[in-house]
């Protein structure tokens, strides 16, 4: 796909920068396959148009045969994503037996996405004066981490390190190591020792800089899950997490890990009943026979 074009599409909530492969919601990036992607740039750029199920299929898997429910899973991902708009208004509209079209009016500029992302509260904005260059390496960054491979983490820390060589205090760029240092310790990519320790050092710098992130929440309630045993505090950072800002991918990321906490309990708490379970049955049969004895 032809991504050259220095073109930002607005639509709803949405900024769509397809150069830099970024959709952002309010100014936060949100996560979506590759083909997901490429599925929704090519139905915002035709915009308007009925664009045929066979067309699609060739304009987003090119020389390679898929089977049609392969666009219709796309199309179902790419409206449940959509449906987060605070308007609630109607995306993409489906053309029985033909196909779809993107029906929401769309506004271009030219520039990139990173003017568009959200750090934090205003207050924020003007004390850390983030250059764009800072921004586009933070975009970037989120980008790879996104991929949740070892190689995409990997890069998304060069690009995280990058944006603060721009500016040390950018707070998204220490959540964003934050993070990924984390996804490298529960995705078991490396040691829980070689990951979470930093983890909880970036979000912590970040949280610092900027109260008002929720993703170094997240990053730090995974650290005391999973390096410091620490399962009441994690819970208490998944919470804070999702109350920050329940409605961006710290949420996702936070409810995972606020799962595991409540299977850990579950855990510990079967446990106690397994070990426990014999002697208070042993307890009420000898209170029962002292009882009949009298």
């Amino acid at each position: 796909m032809d991504t050259s074009a220095n073109e930002v599409f607005e639509f709803g909530d949405f900024t769509l920068d397809p150069a830099d492969r970024l959709l952002l919601l309010r100014g936060r990036p949100l996560r979506l396959t590759p083909k997901t992607f490429d599925l929704l740039v090519v139905l915002v750029r035709h915009r308007g148009r009925l664009m045929t199920k066979d067309r699609l299929l060739d304009m987003v898997w090119p020389r390679v045969f898929v089977a049609e429910i392969n666009l219709s899973v796309n199309i179902s991902a790419l409206r449940k994503l959509l449906g987060r708009s605070r308007d609630r208004q109607a995306f993409i509209e489906t053309v029985p037996t033909r196909g779809y079209r993107f029906v929401a009016p769309v506004t271009i500029r030219r520039g990139t996405a990173a003017l568009f992302l959200r750090t934090g509260s205003a207050r924020s904005d003007e004390r850390s004066q983030a250059s764009e260059d800072a921004r586009r390496a933070c975009l970037q960054g989120r980008y790879h981490w996104n991929r949740r491979t070892a190689e995409g983490l990997d890069r998304a820390i060069q690009h995280y390190w990058r944006s603060l060589a721009f500016d040390a205090k950018f707070a998204p760029a220490h959540a964003g190591l934050a993070d990924a240092y984390a996804a490298k310790g529960y995705l078991s990519y490396v040691a829980p020792a070689d990951a979470f320790p930093s983890a909880a050092r970036h979000a912590a710098i970040a949280i610092d800089l900027d109260h008002t992130l929720a993703e170094p929440h997240a990053s730090l309630g995974y650290a005391k899950l999973y390096h410091a045993w620490d399962w009441e505090g994690a819970a208490r950072e998944f919470r804070r997490a999702i109350a920050l800002d329940d409605s961006h991918a710290a949420a996702d990321q936070a409810g995972p890990g606020r799962r595991a906490v409540v299977a850990r309990h579950q855990h510990r708490r079967w446990i106690r009943s397994l070990l426990l379970g014999p002697v208070r049955r042993g307890d009420q049969a000898a209170r029962r026979r002292a009882g009949n004895g009298s």
